[in-house]
């Protein structure tokens, strides 16, 4: 797809890195993927299995050791269904605000780094103009910032080892589409990706062990809208894209 990538920031270039239009554009061809793991994990521990078969009836079992988030997956547009290494314990009244999503893309602008922002930023629908100037007529199109996309309910799935999040608005088009134009213009890796703060009552499996944070300095940033971190998804432990679902 071609056109020039909009801002992660919406329309105020408040980070200097980019502008916020481009000229016409496209629904990108296909959804935007990681490349390769940046995070490159040596632990022999780390879990790469796929995500649970819904057709074999023995399902997961406990495993020593904390939960491990090993996959995950817009369900619908309104609900993350997340999937673990083993079951998880009945849901207790957690607070969603513990999970934050972000779009994020790294090594861009020519700079080594990660940039989150929260999907609302791109969330709006794209407004165009049209400006005509003699017989030449010209289209300017930018996305202005729609509502937040947050976690509003954490449930336990049909599945043992699965986890359903609701979301407060449906992910649009947009946010697929803004994701795709940055791996267009050099980005590694651009995706939507989950962050958890094990701060208090949470995720636990069934023998009551917790699930680590995931990327928990974005959950903390309450008041920023969009984030940089040095390197490629620093402690994005373990690194799970989420596909989009466009």
């Amino acid at each position: 797809m071609s056109g020039c990538g909009r801002s992660l920031l919406g329309e105020e270039d408040t980070d200097g890195t980019d502008g916020s239009s481009s000229m016409g554009g496209s629904d990108p061809s296909g959804s935007p993927t990681s490349v390769t793991d940046p995070t490159s994990p040596t632990d022999p521990t780390t879990i790469t299995t796929s995500p649970t078969d819904p057709t074999d009836p023995t399902g997961p079992f406990p495993m020593p050791g904390p939960p491990q988030l090993i996959d995950a997956r817009v369900l619908d547009v309104s609900v993350i269904e997340l999937f673990f290494s083993e079951p998880i314990a009945p849901i207790g009244a957690i607070d969603p605000k513990k999970f934050r999503m972000s779009a994020a893309f790294d090594n861009a602008y020519y700079a080594y780094g990660t940039w989150y922002s929260d999907l609302g930023r791109w969330n709006g629908d794209e407004v165009c103009h049209e400006y005509c100037y003699g017989d030449q007529c010209y289209e300017w199109c930018y996305t202005p910032p729609g509502p937040n996309v947050e976690v509003v309910a954490v449930a336990n799935s049909t599945y043992a080892d699965r986890v359903l999040l609701t979301l407060s608005q449906p992910i649009t088009p947009n946010v697929c589409k803004q994701l795709q134009q940055r791996i267009d213009n050099g980005a590694d890796v651009a995706a939507i990706f989950l962050h958890y703060s094990n701060n208090g009552q949470g995720i636990v499996d069934t023998d009551g062990e917790s699930l680590d944070a995931i990327a928990e300095h974005w959950v903390l940033l309450t008041n920023q809208y969009y984030s940089y971190q040095q390197g490629a998804f620093p402690f994005m432990t373990p690194f799970v894209p989420i596909p989009c679902p466009f």
